[in-house]
């Protein structure tokens, strides 16, 4: 009985070290991580600052580094903007992500902008509410697509399953997709302004 008692505490015990140790582990790599794409980030800066003292020569080569670093593509003035604006190159892997749609830069004002229709609250909660609605309408529609297929044909029980397991699926594609609009706006309103 004793011997149990000794047994289940070291267990306890041992399941503690692994799961401290297994934690230091993965923050210490994040850390690590972390240092490295800062260092591989600023040797990126260095050659892309020498790259822009002649842009007109030298935009492939610097569409080509900036390719690894964002999605958007960016003009001759925007590229120099980056370079040239402390903190703007901080936040081009950010801008990538909401380029387009959501957000613009402001070469006059030397800021990140929401497009003219997102810089007021109404805009952003009129832009929210569709995508919202387009998501609503869109589940909706499949699942009564889905009802009409599965409740009026003699389809196998088999077949049901897979059909609802592919409803499943489309419904949380749908889902994803309105979450990912949603925290797209969200990330270029605090985006938006000096970097």
């Amino acid at each position: 009985m004793e011997i149990d008692v000794i047994l289940n505490n070291a267990r306890v015990f041992l399941a503690i070290i692994a799961s401290i140790s297994a934690l230091y582990i993965t923050f210490r790599t994040i850390r690590k991580f972390k240092g490295e794409r800062a260092k591989e980030l600023h040797t990126q800066y260095v050659k892309l600052k020498e790259l822009v003292k002649n842009t007109d020569e030298n935009y492939a080569e610097i569409l080509v580094i900036l390719s690894g670093l964002t999605t958007s593509r960016l003009t001759k003035d925007e590229v120099e903007w980056f370079i040239s604006e402390p903190g703007a190159f901080l936040k081009l892997e950010q801008f990538g992500r909401v380029n387009g749609r959501y957000s613009e830069i402001n070469l006059i004002a030397k800021e990140f902008a929401l497009p003219l229709r997102f810089r007021t609250r109404k805009g952003r909660v009129i832009e929210r509410l569709k995508i919202v609605l387009f998501s609503i309408l869109f589940v909706l529609m499949l699942l009564l697509f889905w009802y009409l297929m599965l409740v009026n044909s003699n389809t196998p029980e088999f077949f049901v399953y897979i059909a609802l397991a592919c409803l499943s699926a489309y419904i949380l594609v749908v889902l994803w997709g309105g979450h990912y609009l949603w925290s797209t706006l969200s990330k270029a309103v605090k985006l938006a302004g000096k970097p």
